[in-house]
Parts: C-alpha cells; structure tokens; sequence
C-alpha cells in the first residue's frame, strides 16, 4: 500500500480556485507542505509563490512534476489538461488530487483509473462537499430514518446570465466544450450528481434532454433529466443559466416517507429538516479554505491513517452520468453547436504544414483539417481553404492564393517574408506572424554561441563589447543576456531610435567601430529607409575596425555571401558563425567550412518556441473565425533529458559556472558537429530536429557557488533548487 509521511504537494494551475478555496488549505494541514507551483506565465506563477509563501514555481508542468522534493500532485487546471498531467504525474511515481470534473470526458477518467492501477498510484478528486458539515448532516439525517425510507430526489439549479456570456470575447473556458467537456452544467451539475452519489449510491438509469436556447455560446444551457439509484430512490433534475434575475433558484430536496429535507448546493444555508410536526433548520460553518477537510483526509489516506471519501472510481462515475444527459446535444459536431462561426458561415477548412508541432487536436472540433507537407500546399489545395498555418518554407503570394477563398494566413514564425503581405493586402486576406515566439529560443542560441566562443578564443566576455544590431524581440533579449554575461552592449536599431528617441542607442558606424563581436537581429527588407537585404555587404565588411566575429541568426540574406567570404579570406573579420544562409536549403559549401560555427537555421528551434508559434497561430485563426479556442494551450511539450543537474563552482570563476549551465542546457558544437556531416540534409536536420528546451526547463542544484553568481542565473532564467 502506498504511503506518504509528509506530503510535499506541487500544484499545476495556481488560478483563482487555489487562491482561497484550496491552495491555502495545504500549509494548513498537519504533515502537508504546499512547496512548489506552477502556471504556463512565469510571472504569473512567481507572483502566487510570493503571495502564498511558497518556496518554488515553474512555467513547465513537468518540471513541477519532476521536482524529487514534490511527492504529491495537485492539478487545477481546466477539465481538458486532467488527464494528460495526471497520468504524467502518476506515471512519476506521484498520487494526484486533481479539480472536478475529473476529465473532459468518461474514456479519459477511465485511462486515469487504469493508470492508476498499473502505477499503484492514489488518485483522489476534489468533489470537496463530501467532507463539508452541512451535506454531512443531511447524508447523516439520511442514514439515521429521520425522513424515513427516501423516495425521491429534486435538483434545481436555475442561474442568470452574466455580461460575460453574452460576448465572445469575454466568455470563460466553462461553458467552451472542448475545454470544459460541455458548458456551466458540467461544472456545477457535477457536484450535485457526486454529492448524490455519495448518500444514496450509484445512478443505473439516466435519461436527459440538453437544449441550448439563448444562443449565447456553443454549449448547453438548460437541462432536464430523470434518473434512478441503485438504491430505489427515483430522481429528476433541471438546470438552467439563462433565466432572468431575480428567479434564480438553488435547491435540492429530498423526500422520504416521513419527511423531507431541504439545502442548497451553492450558498451554503441552512439545512431544513420538514416532518408533520414542523420545520427544524441547522446551521453550519464552513472551513475557511472550503476544501479544507477533503484535502486534510486525502494526507491522511496518503500517510494510511484515513480512507478519502472522493476518489477517481467515484469522480468517474459522475463523469458518466453527466456525458450521458448530454449526449444526443453532443452527437453534432461541436463546429454546428449555436454560437460558433461555423453555424452561421458553413464547414470550414484549414490547411496546416504538417511539421508544425502540437497543433494536432487543436482544429478538429471547429473545421475540416488537412495537414500536407509545405511545398505541398498547392494552389489546388487552398482552392476551399478559409486559413492557412504555414511556416517560411510555403510562399503565400498570388501564385498560391489568386482564386482561393483564403481569409487568413497564420506562420507559425516569427518571421514572414514568405508572405506577400502587398497582395495579401490587396486581395483583403488577413495574415500574422508570431513575433517574440522563439525570442528565448535565439537568446540561447546566442548565449551558448558566445561561451564557445569564450572558450576557444580564451575571451573574458566582461572585457568585450557586443554589437547588437536589431533590438526588437529577440534582440533586446540578447542584450539582456550580454549585459548579465558582463558585457559591454552597442543597441543600433534606426526604427526605434526614431521612435524612442537617441538614448539607448548608437549608429550602425559606431557598432563598426568598437564591437568584438556583432550579432544581427533584423527582418529582411528588401527595401526602404531600413532595407536590411545584403546589410552585411562589401561596404560593411571593410568598415569593421576590431576584426569582430559576426554572427547572423536571423535571414540569410542579410549577409551577402560573396562580400562575408572575401571578409573571411582577408582577415577583416575574425570568424562568422552562420544559423541563416542565402539561398536556403541550397547552400554555399565553401563559406560553410569557412565558418566558425555552422547550424542549419535553428536557432529559434527550441521546443518551448514552437509551442508559442502554435499557441499565437491557433488563437489569431481563433480570434479571426471566433472559434471559441483562445484557451487553448499546447500539449506534450517534450522534456529535457536531465532537466536537474548539479553544478560545482568549486576553482571556477563565474564565466566558468555560466558557461557549465548554458552549455547544459543547449551545447551548439552538437548541432555544428552534426551539420557538417550532413550538409545535404538540411531540411531533414531541421525537420528531425531534436529536443531542446530553453533555461527555465532547467534546475540548477548547486554547489560551491556564490549568491551573486547564483542570482545571475536566476536572471538567465534557471530556477535553482
């Protein structure tokens, strides 16, 4: 039998429920410790760790999951992450508590028990009113005869609509099915019907009629059904969130042979016992965290001590008879429910470069989908689309689009000269990029670029100067990272100097002039005040004054090539390392073995940047078509290989350290290595790229280190154990 003697809980989701009704509850319980959160905003989840005094936050679940201090796993997420962190949290060897419903749907609560079983692994749910003093009461009244063998069940839970139903782009995530599994029925019916099951056993027989009448969102609004206990006792209920004000009702009456008792679900009054000799009402106080005493028997049952009233065979039944009631309003696509774009525009389709990753799953519900290889996307196929997700190796221009009923273009990147944002203009086809997607992705890149370079070229980075030319999302990240490494930064970006005024920055000549090395961060622009095509030119080359080593990871064609060869052959500069090339994927072999260091266009490939560019494209398309899917949120980002790993500072200095944990996380020299090797699989090389996650996937444990280097890293990113 597992057991846990202190139970060290990590929470995935630090949202509104945990501020009050939970999170506070874990300090507060004998032989339990709330000592790690986590949320997918960092700064979000840092504010909930400081405000509740917990000791450590992450912005990656699975780091949360992977801590060796955190034993137990509280997950308050929305209904459809459940399963998935669940089963990664028991498959990590720790029992879960997770938020009501259980899952988005039955099969998923199903595969939770199995694992459950096969792991060994507790897993209990939140259905918190079990443990309350007042449902305790009526369960008790029950139990004792008071109202005498009972006979049947009423539930009515009628409800206003708010202001933030009726418009889209205030809704919440309970009433989006693909989030929540159906509407405000789900998430409120569902402990009515557990706090049901709890008194008078298992529902065998259930039938339901679930309309949506208002049409204000895609899920049900009102609900009717009779069901039947194994018990004997028949029930009905109806449910309804649109009435007018002042007719709410919150009830559930139950009628035995001598009596009736009647309590709310939700407001937490009086429990009124009725007999023919009168009316008997209690009173009761509620536990300040509400989940309070289920929380508390869960540490009991974890340490052998108890047995949890709420568990995930008892949350899954539920589950059951929720999907059941609402099953015929759930046989038409969730794409034909009222409230979405497709009931009022027709099917829609969407094409999507099938090497964008974690975007399956995202569309199916809202759309037809077809997923082709890039140099796939055909004019033929985009014929019927409505919106392209494309990334920079599919050119939207008039070729591909004229005669199509293209509405949108999302590119999963940050770039997107791909597009031919002129035509697209004139043809009235909206289009997005994903800017600042892979920005920490390129500041990695660059972090471990210059501490291999630091090392070959026996440099103290705090002695030179870095050019950083372009200073937009991925350079000024850049320049933070230079600046904690010590460096002296030149900022040159002409927009934003007009803009911004002359202060923070420097001209391009001045980069020239006193820069070790340069780094360049600029769109390509073919033309204009700020034409970036061929900004490393024969002109830019023989104005360098300190021989630096110039770095481009961002266009090939920023850097002409002939003019970066003849740099390289006369000594101008001092080394080029190459991300981007001209003319991709048919490359200049001679300035690849020039190189410093040679990578085939990855610098922004970290998995945690593609997980953005999917999150922006599948919200943009969402936003656009209003599809109901700006919750959404990518899944099964993979993990690090050794996402914890000890660091000795002992006879280093604080470059040393730096570089240690940088080159852990990401060591450049692999993906050189490996380029080089295979220079005609440039497309293979990026397409099978493998996982790289950037610093905050990481925990230093450290050792013989100082606190000012320690909180260096911290600023990197690193989360230090």
């Amino acid at each position: 039998m597992f057991k846990i003697q202190e139970v060290n809980w990590g929470i995935i989701g630090c949202g509104n429920v945990t501020e009050l009704k939970s999170g506070p509850a874990f300090n507060k319980t004998e032989h339990s410790r709330l000592v790690a959160v986590m949320r997918r905003n960092a700064v979000m989840a840092e504010d909930y760790a400081k405000r509740h005094n917990v000791p450590k936050f992450y912005a990656d679940a699975s780091l949360l999951i992977n801590d060796p201090e955190v034993n137990a796993i509280y997950i308050a997420t929305p209904p459809n992450t459940h399963a998935s962190y669940a089963i990664q949290a028991m498959r990590a060897g720790k029992p879960v508590y997770v938020e009501k419903p259980m899952a988005l749907n039955y099969k998923e609560c199903q595969e939770m028990i199995r694992i459950s079983e096969e792991t060994g692994m507790p897993l209990f749910v939140a259905y918190y009113r079990r443990t309350l003093p007042a449902f305790l009461k009526a369960k008790e009244l029950i139990d004792n005869g008071i109202i005498g063998k009972p006979l049947t069940v009423n539930v009515r839970l009628h409800k206003s609509s708010g202001e933030k139903d009726r418009f889209p782009e205030k809704q919440s995530w309970h009433i989006n099915p693909e989030i929540a599994g159906a509407g405000y029925f789900y998430d409120l019916a569902s402990h009515q019907f557990d706090y049901l099951d709890f008194v008078f056993g298992p529902i065998t027989e259930v039938h339901g009629v679930a309309k949506n009448i208002a049409g204000f969102y895609p899920a049900e609004d009102t609900v009717s059904a009779a069901f039947a206990f194994d018990s004997g006792v028949n029930g009905t209920g109806s449910w309804c969130f649109v009435v007018p004000k002042g007719t709410e009702e919150d009830i559930i009456e139950i009628t035995g042979t001598k009596g009736k008792l009647t309590f709310s679900s939700f407001q937490h009054g009086d429990v009124k016992l009725t007999t023919p000799e009168g009316t008997v009402s209690f009173s009761f106080q509620n536990p300040e965290n509400i989940q309070h005493n289920l929380i508390a028997q869960v540490v009991k049952t974890l340490r052998g001590e108890s047995e949890c009233v709420s568990t995930g065979k008892s949350a899954a039944r539920t589950s059951k008879i929720l999907e059941k009631i609402v099953k015929e309003y759930y046989k038409q696509p969730i794409s034909r429910l009222p409230g979405t774009w497709n009931l009022k525009l027709g099917t829609m389709k969407i094409v999507i470069d099938d090497k964008i990753p974690y975007i399956r799953g995202a569309f199916e519900g809202v759309a037809e989908v077809v997923y082709l290889a890039g140099s796939k996307t055909t004019p033929e196929v985009v014929k019927d689309a409505d919106a392209i997700v494309t990334r920079t190796r599919t050119i939207c221009n008039e070729k591909l689009l004229a005669g199509s009923s293209v509405k949108f273009i999302a590119t999963a990147t940050i770039g997107y000269d791909h597009i031919d944002t002129d035509y697209c203009d004139v043809a009235g086809i909206k289009w997005t990029n994903a800017p600042g997607c892979n920005s920490k992705s390129v500041e990695q890149y660059i972090a471990s670029t210059l501490m291999v370079l630091a090392e070959r070229k026996n440099l103290q980075l705090k002695d030179l100067t870095i050019g950083v030319v372009g200073v937009g999302n991925v350079g000024s990240k850049v320049a933070r990272i230079s600046e904690l490494f010590g460096m002296k930064v030149l900022k040159n970006d002409p927009p934003r100097e007009r803009a911004e005024g002359s202060a923070k920055f420097v001209s391009l000549e001045q980069v020239m002039e006193e820069a070790d090395i340069i780094t360049l961060h600029v769109p390509l622009n073919m033309k204009g005040e700020d034409a970036t095509f061929h900004l490393g030119n024969d002109e830019f080359f023989s104005g360098l004054k300190k021989k630096p080593v110039v770095i481009n990871s961002c266009r090939g064609e920023v850097v002409d090539t002939l003019a970066v060869k003849a740099a390289l052959k006369s000594n101008q500069i001092s080394g080029f390392v190459c991300d981007c090339w001209e003319n991709e994927p048919d490359l200049d072999l001679e300035l690849l073995a020039m190189t410093e260091i040679a990578t085939p266009h990855i610098a922004g490939y970290s998995k945690d940047g593609k997980a953005t560019g999917t999150e922006m494209s599948v919200h943009t398309i969402s936003n656009y078509f209003d599809l109901g899917l700006e919750s959404w949120q990518p899944s099964g980002v993979e993990q690090p290989a050794n996402p914890f790993f000890e660091l000795d500072g002992a006879g280093l200095s604080e470059q040393e350290i730096i570089s240690k944990a940088i080159l852990h996380t990401y060591d450049i020299r692999n993906d050189d290595a490996n380029f080089r090797k295979n220079t005609a699989q440039f497309e293979q090389l990026r397409g099978d790229y493998p996982t790289r996650r950037e610093f905050p996937a990481f925990t230093v444990v450290p050792k013989n280190i100082g606190e000012e280097t320690l909180e260096v890293l911290r600023k990197i990113g690193f989360k230090i154990n």
